[in-house]
């Protein structure tokens, strides 16, 4: 007595024999993955906070204009800066958030004594001799507010402000009065060469 083919399980799914005629295989699940894709999209849409700090560090990339300089300025990797840059960051790290203020407030602080931008960002990563040959980018990691005060202190007491955000002429500003008075203070030289070349 022949046996009876065996009945088909609906519950089981179907195998792909190649003839034709025959039912493709739907994957399952795909319907709940496209759906997780979505609700995936939706949550990377960033905070309120996450956005204020990505504002922040356009700012700050307007300074140095690369990935290359503002991640050396910061001691990111360049990945890092462009994901950033491309506001790909929904929860930016909180110590990254603060490094981003920090260093955007001195170079804001920086700004008024510069022709342009650029200028900030290239004296910010800049090895100073009265830093010990540290930039003030990587004085400002090391020390934080305290190293930010420092810096300002010294834009402050050798560099003037003027109001069209230009430098003097070294041999004529009150910058060389200041250095003059500050003769003997440690680091002087070192800011009259910077106000040299940037003269």
């Amino acid at each position: 007595m022949a046996a009876s083919p065996p009945t088909s399980n609906p519950s089981l799914p179907r195998r792909k024999t190649g003839r034709s005629g025959k039912h493709e295989i739907v994957p399952r699940g795909s319907a709940p993955e496209s759906d997780g894709h979505a609700s995936r999209q939706q949550r990377r849409v960033p905070s309120a906070q996450a956005a204020y700090a990505l504002d922040s560090f356009a700012r700050l990339y307007s300074f140095f204009g690369r990935d290359m300089r503002l991640a050396s300025a910061l001691g990111w990797d360049e990945a890092t800066v462009a994901a950033w840059r491309t506001r790909d960051v929904v929860r930016p790290q909180v110590k990254k958030v603060a490094q981003v203020r920090l260093l955007l407030e001195l170079c804001e602080e920086t700004r008024p004594y510069m022709r342009e931008d650029r200028q900030v960002g290239s004296w910010v990563s800049t090895g100073l001799p009265n830093l010990h040959g540290v930039t003030p980018a990587q004085w400002l990691a090391t020390h934080g507010r305290r190293g930010l005060h420092q810096l300002i202190y010294g834009l402050v007491d050798w560099m003037p402000r003027l109001p069209a955000g230009e430098i003097e002429p070294a041999k004529e500003s009150a910058a060389s009065q200041a250095v003059a008075a500050h003769a003997g203070t440690a680091g002087t030289t070192e800011f009259r060469q910077m106000l040299d070349d940037l003269g």
